[in-house]
């Protein structure tokens, strides 16, 4: 049932879009606009459930956007719909939760870019979604004596992503309110540690203005021949910082005097090195497989091990392999807009021995963002997250590639 729904609704985005090749109603200019929302705090552990009293407590953004005007766009531009791109503020107010204890969290203040894409639209009303990624600033840290159950933040600096469905209402050309469902995520990818991260689920409306009326006419026929058709053959490298939670386990849930307890454990680089082979059969789009090879330091092996001595016994540690080095294949998908690229993949091991806690990870993924320089010989710059299941970041990632 889920994939006939998507199935329609993908259909219709696309029948419109086609539609709109005709006549276009669309945004274009400068607009600011203020939203106020109610936030649901997700959690993720048996810590922030300590912690938390309440689980509701408002935010505000500011932002500033500029929609590309048809008339002018390129042939990007018109395949998404005219986009809207900007920055914004935001401020989240975790002091307004309650907490149970010591601990609490501290107010989170946002500074992120976004891209709006209407799917569906009229002159009064407009459907469509929203993806935004920054940074979040906040000064409040884990500690584990005046702050122990806050091992959700233990940074000053996060990562911030959000997406979410819009539904908008002109009541005149250039004064708009929007109902917004958004999902956010605040951590910093295992970057420093213990940071779980903090989700949530945003309920806001918003009133926007636009300093020009919108566009309407017929939209620009798509004449640029700005891609290529067929295989790209790339070879990216790169690393990161890993962390052993395991640390963390022996220095710190295993020690009884809050005093000596640790509050962050070691950082271990790790590298990668990804052959990757893509189909570019749209100018949005291209799919391909990749072959990932990803070593780990010396130094960690030899912390795991040992940790993982004192956790399970030096007699189950001898029944596994400490391999440092780990290889597997990926389902690569990239979402393209210039030189500029969303990208993720979906992986399976084809050999990982990393000792009793790290070998049952039998897949990975990686979600992240390139950008390509067509005049430096298609040098790419990559920035991604690595996770486990869906949700257990293990690094971020910095790469450089090159297409051979």
């Amino acid at each position: 049932m889920k994939r006939l729904i998507l199935f329609f609704l993908l259909a219709f985005s696309h029948t419109f879009i086609i539609g709109a090749e005709e006549n276009v109603y669309s945004n274009k200019g400068w607009s600011f606009s203020f939203s106020g929302g109610a936030d649901y705090l997700i959690p993720a552990n048996d810590e922030l459930k300590g912690m938390l009293g309440s689980s509701f407590f408002p935010s505000w953004d500011v932002r500033a956007g500029y929609g590309i005007n048809p008339a002018d766009a390129g042939s990007y531009a018109i395949d998404y719909n005219f986009p809207t791109i900007g920055f914004g503020i935001g401020y989240s107010n975790l002091h307004a939760l309650k907490y149970t204890g010591t601990s609490h969290l501290n107010n989170i203040l946002d500074i992120y870019s976004f891209v709006e894409r209407d799917i569906v639209k009229t002159r009064k009303f407009s459907f469509g979604y929203e993806i935004q990624f920054g940074l979040g600033l906040s000064n409040n840290k884990y500690d584990p004596c005046n702050n122990p159950l806050n091992e959700i933040i233990n940074s000053k600096v996060t990562f911030d992503i959000g997406g979410s469905p819009f539904l908008k209402w002109r009541p005149v050309s250039q004064f708009e309110l929007s109902a917004n469902l958004r999902f956010k995520h605040h951590s910093f990818g295992k970057l420093t540690y213990p940071n779980s991260g903090i989700n949530e689920v945003v309920a806001s409306v918003s009133a926007k203005y636009y300093l020009e009326s919108p566009y309407e006419g017929k939209a620009p026929a798509i004449t640029e021949n700005d891609f290529e058709k067929g295989f790209k053959f790339e070879i990216l490298a790169g690393g990161g910082v890993n962390r052993c939670v395991e640390e963390w386990d022996v220095y710190n849930k295993m020690e009884p005097d809050p005093g000596r307890k640790v509050s962050t454990i070691n950082a271990f680089p790790k590298y990668f090195l990804s052959f990757i082979s893509t189909w570019r059969y749209a100018r949005k789009f291209s799919s391909g497989l990749g072959l990932d090879l990803f070593c780990s330091s010396k130094d960690w092996i030899t912390s795991l091990k040992d940790c993982e001595t004192v956790l399970i016994g030096p007699d189950a540690v001898n029944n596994h392999k400490y391999s440092p080095f780990s290889c597997g294949i990926s389902a690569i998908q990239n979402f393209h807009y210039r030189n500029f690229a969303i990208w993720g993949c979906v992986g399976i091991y084809l050999f990982n021995r990393v000792g009793a806690s790290q070998s049952p990870r039998h897949s990975y993924q990686r979600i992240g963002i390139k950008y390509s320089f067509p005049k430096i010989s298609d040098l790419t710059l990559s920035m991604c997250c690595k996770t486990h299941f869906f949700s257990q970041a293990e690094m971020m990632e910095f790469g450089i590639g090159f297409k051979i």
